[in-house]
């Protein structure tokens, strides 16, 4: 009935990333009512920015841009109450012209400031990330070096930023830890600052998210937290016999 429709898209609308995952498996039904709510909460997020939501759903499709950090996470978590004014978007190297030229163009945003040049160790060449801003909104847009925009992704300064959303997939690495507001801190910080004036610390808001004040946990280690020590099979977080994907 469409009183149990209606009901179905409220509990579905609640769920984390990992539960309509497991959902999806469930019959072809349930795949298809997943679809329908992501497509939803990225709808809903670009249009907290964007005039044309779809418009540049599709451009994401044609530059390879994805969706990182908090506002990947507020796609992915939507119990974890986050709502900050500022959309993360990483592109490919070739690509970044491109994206910048349509938000100008198309949407209205304008350069907040100088950008920002930065390297990070282990990795040849140098980052570049733009501010562009319209009213109270931020989009922060990150150059990457290479052909594809995860480089930039894994650059983030911990792991909870690390999650992206593209025109046709998703990844949240560290589910346990992010479900629980917790996150380890990149082990290839501190970054080297290129720009004039820029300490590395600048880096850990660049997303517009001061993450310790919102109530997360960021450590070193995940064995640091005590109720993660033990390993209680190979659903725990800590257990070396885990198969193991990317941001493990």
């Amino acid at each position: 009935t469409k009183v149990s429709y209606d009901l179905l898209f409220y509990i579905l609308k609640h769920l984390d990333i990992d539960d309509l995952i497991r959902l999806r498996h469930t019959s072809r039904a349930a795949d298809e009512w997943v679809s329908v709510i992501l497509r939803r909460r990225i709808h809903a997020l670009l249009s907290n920015f964007l005039n044309k939501p779809e418009r540049f759903f599709l451009n994401m499709r044609l530059t390879s841009t994805v969706i990182s950090g908090s506002s990947a996470l507020a796609v992915f978590y939507p119990l974890l109450g986050i709502d900050f004014p500022t959309l993360t978007l990483h592109t490919p190297y070739g690509t970044f012209s491109q994206v910048e030229h349509h938000l100008k163009v198309v949407e209205g945003f304008k350069a907040a400031r100088q950008p920002v040049t930065y390297q990070v160790y282990g990795v040849r060449g140098t980052f570049k990330i733009v501010h562009l801003q319209r009213n109270e909104r931020t989009i922060v847009l990150y150059h990457g070096l290479y052909h594809s925009p995860l480089p930039s992704i894994l650059s983030s300064a911990h792991t909870a930023q690390q999650g992206f959303i593209s025109h046709a997939g998703f990844c949240m690495p560290y589910h346990s830890l992010t479900l629980q507001k917790r996150a380890l801190f990149n082990p290839l910080y501190p970054i080297q600052p290129t720009s004039p004036s820029v300490d590395s610390r600048s880096y850990q808001a660049l997303d517009g998210m001061d993450w310790v004040k919102h109530g997360w946990e960021l450590r070193e280690s995940p064995s640091s937290w005590e109720d993660l020590q033990a390993c209680n099979g190979v659903g725990s977080a800590l257990c070396a016999s885990a198969p193991r994907y990317f941001g493990d």
